[in-house]
């Protein structure tokens, strides 16, 4: 196995626990303190209408993750352990976000369980992959901001789109 495919692999794991809790915390939390004016300007409580259902963020996460595998599915093709370290990066930021929010509002917020765990996890991956290959660490720096606003931005359409795909996951599943 490539040092790509390891490190991809691992990482991927890691992000699929974090959204996995996501899933399963998004909708009851929201609902738990949506009328509580501490948590009034709280991302998931401000746009809380993006979140219409369980079912509806899982479908949303689906579609995110496999962004995600796709383009560690093409790090490994392209043998580019960057490109790996970038995704892992993004993904990192995106943690620390949810632990700034935890720290906030004095809450665990959805995401903030996992969020330090699989942090420390990816932390280990970038390490590994940094001394494995340093020659890694400049491309993985210039890439990691491309790779962050690609995903912010599938996110983004898809949240947009969360009413429409609860119309759909209700007609049709």
């Amino acid at each position: 196995m490539t040092v790509e495919a390891l490190v991809a692999f691992a990482g991927f794991g890691l992000f699929i626990v974090h959204e996995l809790e996501e899933i399963a915390r998004f909708v009851p939390w929201i609902r738990r303190h949506e009328h509580d004016p501490a948590f009034a300007r709280q991302m998931l409580i401000a746009h809380r209408t993006a979140y219409p259902s369980t079912e509806t963020v899982a479908i949303i996460i689906l579609e995110e993750s496999i962004v995600v595998l796709a383009l560690l599915g093409s790090a490994i093709a392209l043998h580019s352990l960057a490109l790996v370290c970038a995704v892992i990066l993004a993904n990192m930021l995106h943690l620390v976000g949810h632990l700034v929010d935890a720290a906030k509002y004095r809450n665990w917020t959805p995401g903030s369980v996992t969020a330090l765990m699989t942090l420390l996890g990816n932390g280990a991956c970038i390490a590994y992959s940094f001394v494995a290959v340093p020659q890694a660490i400049g491309m993985s720096l210039i890439l990691t901001p491309v790779v962050g606003l690609l995903l912010i931005g599938n996110l983004s359409f898809m949240l947009s789109r969360s009413q429409a795909i609860e119309r759909w996951r209700t007609k049709y599943l």
